[in-house]
């Protein structure tokens, strides 16, 4: 049954859309500062769970917590125990390429006289005291100042960096330590008309998130191990940290094939060490980032995600350029399960009532 429009609802359609788009436009402008405190609601919200679970040993939230903390660090810990001997091996290894080559460099047939002949021979003395003059290097040093001003600025930047990674753990602690409350109170300030299905809406959201993230990591780590034991066969240097990091990658999908530029490089040390073809080499790279995408995209992914997704690779894109530019690297990150929840709406609640008010 169609809706009258009358003044009053073009009234209120307008005004919602206005205070729509002034979020946005305020929550794009904020976006750096927002940032820290997206990222701690996002862990807060996946380790709630886990903060639950040791609730019900020790009855205490902040007890809870902070054992949770400290599973991490753990974790952590454990984990360092476990990679840092083969990453200082590979790191010992990178370092023997690197001397190797330094000292083929400096073993090679290199006359320095015959460079400073060269030099008197090809370089005008006139035009060479002429760049040397104080006014030359005053002019050298104005073009300088911007790159020390530069450098100054990179070093706050890291410094706010720095600042930024606090934020998220203080913003982590207080966001858990009031999680239960915060979930339970939102509710009340949802006008009850529209109440039912924002309520769903939201329900849909926080169990897509979770399912997505949790099934994610599970890919992540698979295809971490298999990209570090396949760097490991070719005898990449690096190969156990490299693949890891590849692995890392595929939180944001296709975002491995951007791992290709360091394992090229990799590739080209161990050429140059071993004194093999580096093409072949890079064949053997270019086949193991092709037998892996292979079996994440036709035994992992279905196996794993199964229809979570369920979309096309070019929607995929789509959605992370779209949501990429809209919130940053927020947006990258929820792109996928907010994609795939506005989907199913729009199959639920409008394909279906459209097909429903088509007379049979």
């Amino acid at each position: 049954m169609n809706q009258e429009f009358t003044l009053d609802r073009i009234f209120r359609f307008l005004l919602t859309t206005g205070i729509l788009i002034g979020l946005f436009i305020l929550l794009k402008s904020l976006s750096a500062v927002l940032l820290p405190f997206f990222v701690a609601l996002l862990l807060a919200y996946l380790l709630n769970p886990l903060v639950g679970l040791y609730q019900k040993l020790v009855k205490f939230r902040g007890l809870a917590i902070g054992l949770v903390v400290l599973s991490l660090i753990g974790a952590g810990v454990a984990l360092w125990f476990i990679l840092v001997p083969a990453l200082t091996e590979e790191s010992k290894l990178l370092t023997q390429y690197l001397s190797v080559q330094s000292a083929n460099i400096q073993s090679s047939d290199f006359d320095i006289n015959q460079m400073e002949s060269w030099v008197l021979q090809y370089v005008d003395q006139e035009e060479l005291k002429a760049a040397l003059s104080t006014e030359n290097i005053g002019n050298a040093a104005k073009e300088l100042l911007p790159g020390i001003w530069r450098s100054i600025g990179n070093i706050f930047s890291w410094l706010l960096g720095l600042l930024g990674l606090v934020s998220i753990l203080l913003y982590f602690f207080f966001i858990l330590s009031s999680y239960e409350t915060i979930a339970g109170s939102w509710q009340d300030y949802i006008p009850p008309k529209y109440k039912e299905r924002v309520l769903m809406i939201a329900t849909d959201l926080e169990q897509g998130m979770r399912a997505y993230f949790i099934q994610q990591s599970k890919i992540v780590l698979i295809v971490g191990i298999l990209f570090a034991i396949g760097f490991k066969i070719i005898g990449l240097p690096m190969a156990i940290s490299l693949g890891l990091f590849v692995g890392l990658l595929n939180y944001i999908p296709y975002m491995q094939l951007f791992g290709f530029l360091p394992a090229t490089l990799a590739a080209a040390l161990l050429s140059l060490h071993s004194g093999n073809d580096f093409w072949m080499t890079m064949l053997w790279v270019t086949i193991t980032f092709s037998v892996i995408q292979l079996i994440q995209e036709v035994v992992l992914v279905p196996k794993i995600m199964g229809d979570m997704t369920g979309m096309n690779p070019a929607i995929i894109l789509l959605s992370l350029s779209v949501w990429g530019s809209l919130l940053g690297i927020t947006g990258v990150i929820i792109a996928l399960p907010v994609t795939t929840l506005i989907i199913s709406y729009y199959q639920r609640f409008i394909v279906n009532n459209n097909n429903q008010d088509i007379p049979s």
